[in-house]
């Protein structure tokens, strides 16, 4: 197959020509680490909750829900449920959810139901087959791998370059999915709109507890 190369200055592409060059097989990929980032000053700039609490808009999960509705057949567990926002997001769905949480946060609650002061990583049983996650992000990397030793599916919601970071490669083998979502705002609670838009991508990250088979790379990328 010839290379793929770039337009001629002041000439147009068409993304469907792109798409079908740079990918065509787009439904299997192989994930390259091309770390790095960059800041942007556009960015809302939010002072960093002291226990990485963050919320999880509603619009991720309905995207997850819609494009995998098996979703609503099986009690989902958010193992980090802050203040109840995905929990309550699975139930908007029709689906069904249980939250536990480590810290009684000082906020008002979306459901009056999640189970405080449980440390998700001493657990030694899972409370459902199925976890549905936006971990903190300073162990997120624990928190997917704990789920994945008590044998649990996860989709965890990360921004789309979690994954890149090379402590995080150890993940890779378990990795079957990344669901890209687009750009939202994931402010701290009471955090104040400051009217800018969403600049950070994200995607639910769908990891399996069996490793796959050796020499199997492929990855499902898909826009949902």
């Amino acid at each position: 197959m010839p290379r793929w190369k770039p337009p001629k200055q002041g000439s147009k592409a068409s993304s469907d020509t792109l798409q079908q060059k740079v990918h065509p097989m787009s439904d299997k990929v192989s994930l390259q680490n091309n770390a790095g980032s960059h800041r942007n000053a556009a960015l809302p700039q939010y002072e960093r909750s002291p226990h990485d609490l963050y919320t999880t808009p509603a619009d991720p999960v309905q995207r997850l829900y819609k494009s995998r509705p098996w979703l609503a057949q099986t009690i989902v567990w958010d193992s980090s449920a802050g203040l109840g926002h995905i929990v309550k997001a699975v139930r908007d769905c029709g689906g069904e959810a249980i939250g536990t949480e480590l810290t009684d946060h000082p906020f008002s609650k979306l459901v009056d139901d999640i189970e405080m002061g449980v440390d998700f990583l001493a657990l030694e049983q899972p409370r459902a087959s199925h976890l549905v996650i936006n971990p903190p992000y300073n162990a997120a990397d624990r928190h997917i791998a704990h789920g994945l030793k008590l044998g649990c599916t996860v989709f965890a919601i990360m921004r789309v370059n979690f994954i890149c970071a090379k402590k995080r490669a150890f993940l890779l083998p378990y990795l079957r999915e990344i669901l890209m979502v687009g750009r939202t705002h994931m402010p701290p609670p009471g955090a104040v709109d400051q009217g800018q838009s969403p600049s950070i991508d994200y995607a639910w990250f769908r990891f399996e507890p069996e490793k796959k088979d050796a020499g199997d790379h492929g990855i499902r990328l898909e826009r949902i």
